[in-house]
């Protein structure tokens, strides 16, 4: 498992705590994770803010997303690496109905 994809696993983990597990919220921040990649120096030093503060990236991530991406460079990655990490969002919740349906 690499740092991208744990990272993604515990953003669903607590967007899914926070009852956010349907709708176009959960969806966009799956396919947002999968389409960029976050530039490391600047995640640490966002983090190291955050840890002294006692709040987690991830909680953070979760609750101010546009305080983390204003201070996180993220860049989209080459196509191979993006083809597959899009296509594994899609081919998971892709075939997923709404509840409503």
């Amino acid at each position: 498992m690499t740092a991208e994809t744990a990272s993604a696993a515990v953003i669903t983990k607590e967007l899914l705590k926070l009852g956010l597990g349907d709708g176009i919220q959960y969806l966009d921040a799956l396919l947002s994770a999968g389409m960029f990649l976050t530039d490391i120096n600047d995640k640490k030093a966002v983090t190291n803010v955050l840890a002294q503060r006692n709040i987690t990236y991830n909680a953070k991530l979760i609750s101010q997303p546009k305080w983390i991406l204003t201070r996180v460079c993220r860049y989209v990655p080459p196509p191979e690496i993006l083809f597959s990490r899009v296509a594994g969002v899609v081919k998971t919740y892709g075939p997923l109905k709404d509840a409503t349906t």
